[in-house]
């Protein structure tokens, strides 16, 4: 689907949408509220989905590893801060 056809859906289905996004976090808005919701939510998920795109050859694989080393996964007993 073109981006030209991404903000010429029907109101209906982006309005459904943003209900039950709405529903799931227990607030309620007002009727104008929610057209305007409605009617900005597919420039905002093409943002959204611009966030994960990474372009990539066909030959490399994602690098989705993070291994973070915590300081306290280390313990020390000061003798390499030249504290001695």
């Amino acid at each position: 689907m073109s981006e030209a056809a991404d903000l010429v859906q029907p109101m209906g289905r982006n309005e459904q949408l943003v209900r039950g996004f709405l529903a799931v976090t227990g607030l309620s808005l007002s009727a104008e509220e929610v057209a305007e919701f409605a009617r900005a939510l597919p420039v905002h998920r093409r943002a959204v989905d611009a966030l994960y795109f990474v372009p990539m050859d066909k030959e490399e694989e994602p690098q989705m590893i993070f291994s973070p080393v915590h300081e306290l996964s280390h313990p020390t007993n000061g003798s390499d801060r030249g504290d001695a």
